[in-house]
């Protein structure tokens, strides 16, 4: 059993305030300075996350303990001004007026402000339809872009094979209204892509398979081959939203799509029909690129 950790202080030098305007502009407003001279005290900062680490790797730490730990500034009691106590091991974001649950490792976009306009320009860009659009939230992790998406949507299907990320996100699609005990508009599956999408697919009605589109977000690594493989190989997939963040990924992943048909990548080809930029990073060479693929028409 790992000795308990030393606790850490730590001492502020300045506090600033970030803040996004009516304009959707940053403002940063400076709250304090720490001066020893005048021993003046920065405010309270919550302490929202802390992570210990007992093993080299996540491999080497046991199930059953946690590697992660997040503290409230209050005692259970209410006493504001108690020491730090163990309150969750979940964060919350909000991003299109939704609210999530995360794990502190899980990936969240932190530009949420250009992150909602992004998604609204997908919701347009790729003709979703609240009438008719399934949407297959391909990788989903705990369900942000689905969700944020459901209501430019008839219905949403989230794949992704970390189970502990499909629990967040069929939690976070229960408390966003998504799925309600009367309307069940997210379907969620905790498996591999290409395992699961067929049958996810035959679960649909034929209503449900009049017209889907697949969003991919994926990691800078890309998709896996036999994720693209197993989405051109299904003709009801009608249209592709790729989201990347990394160009090199979206040059590489394209191809397989649009070429024509091989005995590794059957079926009728997509075409890329538009495309833009979202910088997400201001000030930085990482601009978020997007790519809508359409497949072609029979000859």
């Amino acid at each position: 059993t790992p000795a308990a950790p030393t606790p850490v202080v730590v001492q502020m030098k300045r506090a600033e305030e970030n803040r996004i305007d009516e304009n959707g502009k940053e403002r940063v407003a400076l709250i304090n300075t720490y001066d020893d001279t005048k021993c003046s005290i920065l405010p309270k900062c919550k302490l929202v996350s802390l992570q210990w680490h007992f093993f080299q790797g996540p491999q080497m730490c046991p199930p059953t303990v946690a590697r992660h730990l997040l503290y409230s500034p209050e005692k259970p009691n209410g006493d504001a001004e108690g020491e730090n106590t163990i309150s969750s091991k979940q964060l919350e974001e909000k991003l299109c007026g939704y609210k999530f649950r995360l794990s502190p490792t899980a990936f969240f976009q932190v530009n949420t402000p250009t992150a909602a306009a992004m998604l609204d320009e997908v919701a347009a860009f790729a003709n979703l339809s609240s009438e008719k659009t399934t949407l297959l939230d391909l990788c989903c992790g705990t369900g942000i872009i689905g969700i944020c998406l459901s209501k430019y949507v008839k219905k949403v299907v989230g794949i992704e094979m970390i189970a502990d990320a499909i629990e967040d996100a069929k939690i976070n699609a229960e408390v966003n209204g998504v799925n309600t005990p009367e309307c069940k508009k997210a379907t969620y599956y905790a498996a591999k892509v290409e395992d699961a999408l067929s049958h996810a697919l035959n679960c649909l009605s034929f209503a449900e398979r009049e017209d889907v589109v697949v969003i991919f977000d994926p990691p800078r690594a890309g998709m896996h081959p036999s994720v693209l493989k197993a989405v051109r190989g299904i003709p009801s997939i009608r249209r592709i939203v790729y989201i990347s963040c990394d160009q090199n990924a979206l040059l590489r992943d394209v191809p397989p799509l649009t070429k024509e048909p091989t005995n590794n990548f059957k079926g009728i080809p997509f075409g890329v029909v538009g495309g833009m930029g979202v910088d997400l990073f201001p000030h930085t060479p990482h601009v978020e690129m997007i790519a809508v693929l359409q497949r072609r028409s029979v000859q």
